[in-house]
């Protein structure tokens, strides 16, 4: 736990101000993957957080669960310098202050990112332009996850 992170009743509480938790090391290597939580937002105008993030030690590589970073109110990918970061056109979050959210990003093995709220499709599903960036490996004992 780093800042003012703490757990309380079961759940991870973040102040908004710098406060996150990060695991050890990845045992495993992950290439295809779901990243995937259940979030409640404190308010709607909230920018560019992301919730849960694999990342190689260091952060120059990431992928992320992000709210509100590129479209006010929107879920997305993110990513290092964008590389496999795409608006995917879903709605706007209308979710009341303290209510469950549960999202899911699948990166596919061929490269394909589909995002999910609460078990639904979220906007249209894509491949990044850039091939090469399409499917980051992130090797066990090199990567770790940040809430």
């Amino acid at each position: 736990m780093n800042g003012e992170a703490v757990i309380k009743n079961g759940r991870l509480i973040l102040d908004g101000q710098g406060a996150f938790a990060q695991t050890s090391p990845t045992a495993e290597t992950l290439t295809a993957k779901t990243l995937e939580t259940w979030v409640t937002l404190p308010t709607l105008d909230q920018r560019g957080g992301g919730v849960i993030t694999v990342e190689s030690i260091g952060g120059a590589i990431f992928d992320s669960i992000v709210f509100a970073e590129r479209q006010k109110g929107k879920w997305m990918a993110g990513s290092n310098n964008s590389v496999r970061t795409q608006n995917v056109d879903g709605p706007a979050e209308t979710t009341k202050p303290g209510e469950l959210i549960h999202l899911a990003i699948v990166y596919q093995p061929d490269g394909r990112i589909e995002l999910y709220r609460n078990g639904q499709p979220y906007g249209t599903g894509y491949a990044p332009a850039n091939e090469k960036a399409a499917l980051h490996t992130f090797a066990g004992g090199k990567s770790h996850l940040l809430f």
